[in-house]
This record gives structure tokens, sequence and C-alpha cells, in this order.
């Protein structure tokens, strides 16, 4: 479902928040309405009591029924921002909100900022948002590096699966796809 194009998700930009606020490398991009979604999300975990991460991550998961899927949330600015959405996700999107929101929970620290900077952690290379080289961008790769922080733990090996090989170079190979 296309609710909006792209050309109008850069309108609905309301508001940035410089790093210099909030401590980050570069500046968050969030409108009212997302931020505004993101405490409600926050303030829901906040009042969540499941003994078991499974049932919390679908729990934490639920939260997001019923949210648009839209491609290319991230890519809203010539420089790689901070970009929060919440109101409109795609895969990876995804699965980075319901890891921050399970962090913090783990962590007991329910804020917007602690949401923010789980954003950072979770979607860049080492935590750290440093241009739009520094984005996890291969799905495969943000697995081992969400790993290696210890944030998650890859079981497709424990369930039966087989590691496979490849080579993970198309945006790389096709950089004029990818003016930034």
């Amino acid at each position: 479902m296309h609710l909006f194009s792209r050309k109008n998700l850069f309108l609905l930009v309301l508001f940035t928040i410089l790093r210099s606020h909030l401590g980050f490398s570069q500046e968050v991009v969030c409108t009212a309405k997302n931020r505004q979604a993101i405490t409600e999300k926050i303030e829901r975990v906040n009042r969540l009591n499941e003994a078991s991460v499974g049932t919390r991550i679908i729990t934490i998961a639920s939260l997001f029924l019923e949210t648009p899927y839209i491609a290319n949330t991230l890519e809203i600015s010539a420089t790689e921002k901070l970009v929060v959405n919440a109101l409109q996700l795609d895969c990876t999107t995804f699965v980075e909100n319901v890891l921050a929101l399970n962090l913090l929970y783990q962590e007991k620290l329910y804020t917007y900022e602690a949401y923010l900077k789980n954003i950072e952690k979770i979607r860049y290379k080492k935590g750290e948002l440093d241009g739009y080289g520094s984005r996890l961008h291969y799905f495969s790769e943000w697995l081992y590096d969400n790993e290696n922080k210890g944030l998650l733990e890859n079981r497709t090996t424990a369930i039966g699966g087989s590691e496979v090989k490849k080579q993970i170079n198309f945006m790389s190979t096709h950089s004029n796809r990818y003016p930034k």
C-alpha cells in the first residue's frame, strides 16, 4: 500500500533535531507525527511485562500492525541523516524499530533520546553514523554487524541452516544508481 509518494515524504519532514542537542554524529530527521507515534510505542513498551524475549518481540512487532510498507524510507535527504519513520516501514526499518524498542525494554530506558541512540547503533557500521557509506545497506551485513555488537544472535546454523558465501557488491558495482 503506497500512501505517500517520495516527494510527499520530503514535505512531511517538519523538523530536524541537531546533533549538538542529542550527541549524535549527524542530524535527526523526524516528523512531529512520527515522534508522537514513537513516543506512544515507547510508553507501551514501558508497560510490558513479558517474561520471554520471544513473546516480547512478537508483542513489540504487533505495535506496527497496519503500518504501510514503503520502500526507500531512508532515502529522503541529499546527505545521510538519522531518519526516524515509524509510520511507514520497509523490511529492514521494521526490524530496526522492533529491535530498538526491545533494547529500551532491556535497558529500562524509555526515552525518545535512548530510542534514537538505539536506531543509530543498529543501523550503522560500528553503531556510528558517518555518512551514507556507514549505513548497513545489505541485510546480511546488517545481521553480521549487529551480532558483533551483541545486539542479536544469528541462529541460522543452530536451526539447521547452512552458511552461503556470496560476494556482495551490487551497490559498488552499480554506483550510478546510488548517487550518495
